[in-house]
């Protein structure tokens, strides 16, 4: 257990860290248009899943579907035509989609919404929805090659989520207040005592 230990401390001295918001700040931000496919496709990969399994699959096929029709046309880079104008309606479509409704976090820069993840990890997905960002913690917890916090784990697990009486912890695909909550409690009951 010794050699465990001594093993994390050193993977955490040695990694870059960036302070990553849990459920993405602005997806409609991105400017450069190979951020803006990449999101498209992270995107589509979600919206796929929520349309073969989910209780949503009625409103998620048809903004998979449209996604998938215009990905193309962002690929062919068609200026003038205004796809600058319908990627950022889209980009509203999705939001709104994925957000939590009135469950939606208002500050995203909360400490609620913030945890650590390693540098390389985060510049593979910036600006992914949550459900994408969730996908990806998972993969690479799975193949543990890179050092995940624990804390990094159990949010994007939905640990910190009531499972007894908070919706969100059924729902994978949404980061919610409810979730948000449960994390700063758990961050308080951790600090509070350290602090006291």
């Amino acid at each position: 257990s010794d050699n465990v230990l001594e093993f994390l401390r050193q993977s955490f001295k040695k990694e870059k860290w960036d302070i990553e918001h849990i459920d993405s700040q602005n997806n409609a931000s991105l400017v450069e248009r190979e951020d803006r496919l990449r999101w498209l496709r992270n995107v589509a990969f979600i919206l796929e899943i929520e349309s073969k399994q989910n209780e949503r699959k009625a409103t998620a096929k048809p903004l998979y579907e449209k996604c998938i029709d215009f990905i193309p046309k962002y690929e062919a880079n068609l200026r003038g035509t205004g796809i600058d104008k319908q990627y950022t309606d889209f980009c509203k479509e999705v939001l709104e989609y994925f957000s939590a409704g009135d469950g939606a976090i208002k500050n995203k820069d909360s400490i609620g919404n913030l945890t650590l993840l390693d540098y390389k990890t985060n510049r593979e997905y910036q600006d992914a929805p949550f459900p994408y960002k969730r996908h990806c913690i998972i993969c690479e917890d799975k193949v543990g090659k890179r050092f995940m916090p624990i804390g990094t784990r159990n949010v994007f697990l939905k640990y910190y989520s009531n499972s007894n009486t908070e919706s969100s912890f059924i729902d994978a695909m949404r980061w919610s207040k409810t979730d948000f909550d449960g994390y700063l409690r758990e961050i308080h009951n951790t600090v509070d005592v350290i602090f006291n």
